[in-house]
């Protein structure tokens, strides 16, 4: 082999060792934001959120009105679901003034499966696929993929594109400061006569700390007004953290 031919295998060598070390080091960045940790499973682990609603229809004084609650989810029983899955229970208690204490509340049951890929979440009858891992911006899924967006009842569900766009990020909820959130859009869409928009921040080691979501309708195109303003039935949400299990 001549001088020439052994610098030029070598040079190739030693370039093919640096592009297997730089996809070994991306396949390990990949791991290290897993996600996992941003839905937290623990029995007994528990968050407590602020829920203020505008409701809007033509029956109510002045076409809306306004609700604010307190709500507390609390993970019960591990169970297995009918895939064979590991599963657990979500207790939710739900007053209007902090009167009355949590135990005395009799709970709504909805529950949970996180596994390596999602996590779903039944509320009720419906079940939406909340995360997908690994997580990173720019990552696009259907939420809404186990929801029958053909039944009338469900129509406002469909076409919804769930996405990252905003991941390990620093954000703060009711005086409470988070290192690591990501942000989840769900969907942002608007006409003359509808406005659908939905949006959700998980905290790393926490779990869901902000929701927002607006269904809201007008009959008639005859508004000069924005959204929600504009609006004659639907409603507005925003749940916000006040307290968890630390």
């Amino acid at each position: 082999m001549t001088r020439f031919a052994y610098s030029f295998f070598s040079i190739l060598f030693v370039f093919c060792l640096a592009l297997m070390t730089s996809c070994e080091e991306k396949t390990e960045t990949l791991d290290l934001v897993k996600g996992l940790e941003y839905f937290p499973i623990e029995e007994g682990y528990w968050l407590e959120y602020q829920v203020d609603s505008v409701i809007y229809s033509p029956l109510r004084t002045g076409g809306k009105d306004t609700v604010s609650l307190q709500l507390r989810e609390e993970f019960g029983d591990i169970f297995f679901d009918n895939e064979g899955r590991e599963a657990i229970t979500i207790e939710r208690r739900v007053r209007n003034n902090t009167s009355k204490a949590w135990k005395d509340i009799i709970p709504t049951i909805w529950y949970a499966v996180r596994t390596e890929d999602q996590v779903e979440r039944v509320e009720g009858d419906l079940r939406f696929m909340k995360l997908t891992f690994p997580v990173f911006e720019g990552r696009i899924w259907d939420g809404n993929t186990f929801l029958n967006t053909d039944d009338p009842q469900l129509r406002d569900y469909r076409d919804w594109h769930y996405e990252y766009i905003e991941v390990a990020a620093n954000s703060s909820v009711n005086g409470l400061n988070f290192a690591e959130t990501l942000t989840v859009s769900q969907i942002d869409r608007e006409d003359l006569v509808n406005k659908t928009f939905a949006i959700e921040t998980y905290a790393k080691d926490v779990g869901l700390i902000k929701k927002e979501e607006w269904i809201l309708k007008r009959n008639d195109t005859n508004s000069s007004d924005d959204w929600p303003q504009r609006a004659e039935t639907g409603y507005l949400t925003v749940t916000t953290l006040t307290d968890y299990k630390k």
